[in-house]
């Protein structure tokens, strides 16, 4: 756990442009679906935007729980601006859970691996969630595609 929360918060500081705008938010959910497609991924994919959903894909094999999934995960990094793995693991590391600690429900929020902030220097300017796999490859999906969108 101590590697993952490690990795996690290095994972933090892949930022997005600061040029970065509802086009690029577009463009990299579909960067997103095509990298998901050709790995045939059971996966639902969410790219927001200044707290507005601007992409959103199911791919075959994944459900609406996938998307109720997302949303909690999407609700939890709004709240923080942090992973959403990374408020689970430093959570977990103090030996009490998120919701425990800021009082928030499970049935509203996801300490669970795979949504990660959007930022530039002007701060958090969206979330990418993907949900289907096991939280910690839900996680690194987010950071790979970003970083590959990136360049």
């Amino acid at each position: 756990m101590e590697t993952q929360l490690v990795l996690a918060l290095s994972h933090e500081r892949v930022n997005v442009p600061d040029t970065w705008d509802i086009g690029s938010a577009v463009a990299f959910g579909n960067s997103c679906l095509d990298r998901a497609s050709s790995l045939e991924l059971p996966i639902t994919i969410m790219v927001r935007h200044l707290g507005r959903t601007v992409f959103a894909a199911g791919l075959p094999g994944s459900s609406s729980i996938n998307d109720k999934w997302a949303m909690r995960k999407i609700r939890l990094v709004e709240l923080f601006e942090k992973s959403s793995i990374l408020l689970k693991l430093e959570h977990e590391a103090d030996g009490v859970s998120v919701y425990d600690r800021h009082s928030i429900s499970e049935l509203e929020y996801a300490a669970a691996g795979g949504a990660l902030p959007l930022r530039n220097s002007s701060g958090v300017v969206g979330v990418v969630v993907i949900s289907g796999l096991d939280q910690w490859s839900d996680h690194v999906f987010c950071v790979d595609a970003l970083t590959a969108f990136n360049g």
